[in-house]
Parts: structure tokens; C-alpha cells; sequence
């Protein structure tokens, strides 16, 4: 598009502004014929009718009269022989006065139809609010932004639409990540598990096995008053170990449908209960095998019983002799790994162990440990923490094969969980609320932070979409869910 000129340029003259229509409001008298932009123009010799001169050095005459016919020099009419220039943004091309290249004319000004967000593309193509940027032509989003429901939205920080459009987050939306405390008024939870629609938790400080929906509500107990230390499920049964009180210890395995109901006795075990684990067949523990109940030489033990009840026998002791500690279970079809410490006078053995759930026997698959706590599998490796500061996240092949640490510098990494993409883990930190959970790549590289600040962060399980932990600090006890994961 080409400008018409912004006014007679020479003394005296305001140099004019271009209205809407590129007419100009321009005034003033004479020009200057040196910085005159027609060219080849032809003008009669004579007078306009305010005594200026028509004639132009550079221009010839066509023998008709000026103030007659008012010849002018290119498309837009400029009078030539006044010798005008180019007021400005305008520019002199081929003897007219245009718009500089890779702009154009709209309403008297000369505009960048790539970037202008009034002109975008076209003269008066105003970008809406729903897409406020001009970029390369065409309305956009601000960088950072995305169009949702035609309106422009930060997915990393809009509640509803957080990290995607329509995705309605009911907590603080982060990073493109909605955090919510599924049950925020609670008192020091510990370990929980993953049912289908549920999410089932030990409450230790208030003695009670307690669940809520994956979605949200109000939470429910299953059973309290008594000393609650692990809790699994199988999709259709909570399952749970119960020392009883300090009155009456009891050492049992129970379980209850996740739909609510009675408790049942499963297993009762005069060496202790402690960790739990279940598959679709069976449930699996730990005691500690103390001759004489001395607690000095204590080997612990791999419990096995039907899930619906029976007889339990031994799958699998720790090395011996000394006390023995068993911290972490995890199953997979066909093994059941832990982590355990055996300490004996000054000899301290810390190892990851698997036993075949049929019986075969057990073997090493990481020794040389600095106290080893949760344990995780996805079948192809086991992965645990090592619950120190620094601590150290690592894993190993289920068939043995080298130690790999996927993370190192964590001040006291607790539980760890594993979806056979990612590891996932808390750390409780050193402080009150500077504990946090990550995750980085089942073949190691570079951790991702996905929530910072929290208060002693314990147990994480996984699913699908989110990841859910446990905050065990008593004033501020909270079990979280975050997604995406």
C-alpha cells in the first residue's frame, strides 16, 4: 500500500499528520525542491495561485497550465511541482512517497501487519482478547499462554485449566501441576495403598486405618484404637497389621472389604507383625524370629498366608546371626524383595534381598548399604532409598547385576514407589516444611522437584495420573495428591 504525502514540507509548514482517509492535515507554503520526491514529473512554467513557482529543475513542461489541470506526480497525486518530500515514516520509492518495505498503509500510518495486534494481517483486523498477540500475521496467544474456550490462559497457573485446557484443579495449581490435600486435617499418616477408587492410610498419632476417594470428599475410618503399623490392598480388601495396644498386644494380620464392613483375623503372629504386602493369592509380612523372645539374636522373617486366612509359613529369613530389621516390601509375580539391617556387636549388615514366592531360595541383590528403608519394583529392577543425610536413591536388577544410584544429596529420602517409567520419592528433610517429593527416570538422569516445601513428606504411591503422598508432621499431617504426575 502507498501513503499519499503528509503536507507541503517547506518552511513554515507543520509537516502534517494523515487522517483515517491519508488525506493530510498538513499546511504551510513553498517547498524545496531538493528533497522533492517526483520525478520525470512533466510542469508548465507559470504560477499557482499563491504566487509560488511551478516550475521544477528536474521535471520538463508539457506546455498546459498548472493551476488548469493541477498535474501531479505518481498514484497518489502528489503535486509535483511544488518539489514535495516524503514526511514521516514515508519513504521516496520510484518517485512516490510509500511506506517503507515490510509495511503498509492503514488509516494514514504505516504499520507492520506481522506484529501490529490492531492491524494484524489487514488494515483494522484488531486481535480479540481471546488471542491479544499479533504474530506473523496471525492472533495469538501471549508466549506462556494457550487459548482454552477461545480465551487466552496460563496452564501453569489457572485453576481451571491446569497443565490442559478443562482440567479443574480444586487445589493450588504449580507448574502445571494442581496440588490437593485430600485429607488435610489429619494426624500423622504413615503408610497407605492404592485401592481403585480409594486411597486407604495408617493415621498413626490417632490409632486408626482410615480412606478416602481418589477424587475428593470426606474421609472414613475403617477401625481405630489400636496400633496400626502398615496397610496394602488388592483392589477389593484392605489388609492391615495391628500390634494391638501397649496393654494387649495383639500381632495380626487383618483385613476388611475397601467397601466397609467387619474386620477379619487373618493371621495371628506371636513374633510380630510389621510391613504388608498382598497379591491376588496372598498376604505377605514380617516378624522377627527371637529365640526366647531375647531381642538380641533376632533373624527377621518373610511371613506367607492365603489372603482369605490359613496356616502362615516362612518364605524367607534374613542373614544371621544378630538383630535384624526388615524396613520395605515389594512384590512383583514372581518375588517378593526388602531391605533390611542386621547389627551384631559392631558388624552391621545392610542388604536388599528376593526370595521367589515359590519357595525357592532367597538371595542377595545389594549389600554394603547405609540403612536401607522402602523398597519398590516394576519387575525389571528393584529400587530403594537409603535413609540418611545425604541419602541416596538406588536400584539394581531383580535378576542382580550392577548398583545404580539414580540420586544422591537427599536429606533422609523415606518411601519410594514406581510406575516402570519413573521412580518416585519423598524427602523428609532436615526442617519442619522442607521436605519435598521428586522423581527421575528408571535409567537415571536429571531428578525433577515436583513439590518443594512440604512438611516431612512419608509414604508415595502412584497411579495413572497422580502421585500421592503422606505429610506425618503432627500440626500439619495431610494426605496429598498431585497430578499430572
Amino acid at each position: 500500500m502507498l501513503l499519499p504525502s503528509s503536507g507541503d514540507a517547506g518552511t513554515g509548514g507543520d509537516g502534517g499528520i494523515l487522517d483515517a482517509t491519508g488525506s493530510s492535515s498538513g499546511s504551510g507554503s513553498g517547498g524545496d525542491s531538493s528533497t522533492g520526491c517526483c520525478v520525470g514529473c512533466s510542469c508548465d512554467s507559470g504560477s499557482l495561485p499563491d504566487g509560488t513557482s511551478t516550475v521544477d529543475s528536474s521535471a520538463g513542461d508539457d506546455g498546459s497550465s498548472d493551476s488548469g489541470d493541477g498535474e501531479t506526480c505518481g498514484a497518489l497525486a502528489q503535486p509535483c511541482c511544488l518539489g514535495l518530500g516524503c514526511n514521516g515514516a514515508l519513504v521516496c520509492q520510484g518517485g512516490i512517497c510509500a511506506c517503507p518495505s515490510g509495511t503498509s498503509a492503514c488509516f494514514g500510518y504505516c504499520v507492520d501487519e506481522q506484529t501490529d495486534n490492531a492491524n494484524c494481517n489487514g488494515c483494522g483486523v484488531v486481535c480479540p482478547t481471546s488471542a491479544p498477540t499479533c504474530q506473523g500475521g496471525a492472533c495469538i496467544c501471549a508466549s506462556g499462554s494457550a487459548v482454552c474456550s477461545g480465551t487466552c490462559v496460563d496452564e501453569q497457573t489457572d485453576p481451571s485449566n491446569c497443565g490442559g485446557c478443562g482440567i479443574s484443579c480444586g487445589g493450588t495449581c504449580t507448574a502445571g501441576r494442581c496440588l490437593v490435600a485430600l485429607a488435610p486435617s489429619v494426624h500423622g499418616p504413615t503408610w497407605m495403598a492404592l485401592g481403585p477408587s480409594s486411597i486407604s492410610w495408617i493415621d498413626y498419632e490417632d490409632s486408626s486405618l482410615m480412606q478416602v476417594p481418589l477424587a475428593g470428599g470426606t474421609p472414613t475410618t475403617f477401625v481405630s484404637g489400636h496400633r496400626y503399623t502398615d496397610v496394602a490392598t488388592d483392589g477389593v480388601n484392605v489388609y492391615w497389621t495391628d500390634n494391638g495396644t501397649n496393654m494387649a498386644p495383639l500381632e495380626t494380620v487383618m483385613s476388611m472389604p475397601l467397601s466397609g464392613g467387619v474386620a477379619t483375623t487373618l493371621v495371628a503372629d506371636p513374633n510380630g507383625v510389621d510391613r504388608i504386602a498382598v497379591d491376588a493369592t496372598n498376604i505377605y509380612w514380617n516378624d522377627a524370629q527371637c529365640p526366647g523372645d531375647s531381642g538380641v539374636n533376632c533373624v527377621a522373617a518373610i511371613m506367607k498366608a492365603p489372603s482369605g486366612g490359613g496356616a502362615p509359613t516362612i518364605l524367607a529369613l534374613t542373614p544371621g546371626p544378630g538383630y535384624a530389621q526388615i524396613f520395605g516390601l515389594a512384590l512383583d509375580p514372581t518375588s517378593i524383595y526388602w531391605t533390611s539391617t542386621t547389627i551384631s556387636g559392631a558388624t552391621v549388615v545392610a542388604v536388599v534381598m528376593r526370595a521367589p514366592l515359590d519357595g525357592s531360595a532367597s538371595s542377595t541383590l545389594a549389600s554394603g548399604l547405609n540403612n536401607p528403608f522402602d523398597i519398590a519394583t516394576d519387575g525389571t529392577n528393584v529400587y530403594w532409598t537409603e535413609r540418611e543425610n545425604p541419602g541416596t536413591v538406588k536400584s539394581a536388577p531383580v535378576a542382580g547385576g550392577p548398583v545404580v544410584t539414580l540420586a544422591s544429596g537427599q536429606a533422609y529420602p523415606n518411601a519410594i514407589a514406581t510406575d516402570g517409567t519413573s521412580v518416585y520419592w519423598t524427602v523428609a528433610g532436615v526442617g519442619m516444611v522442607d521436605g519435598s517429593v521428586a522423581k527421575v527416570a528408571v535409567g537415571g538422569g536429571t531428578p525433577t522437584t515436583l513439590a518443594a516445601g512440604r512438611p516431612e513428606p512419608y509414604d508415595i504411591v502412584v497411579d495413572g495420573s497422580s502421585v500421592y503422598w503422606t505429610e506425618a508432621n503432627y500440626s500439619l499431617s495431610a494426605v496429598m495428591k498431585l497430578t499430572p504426575k
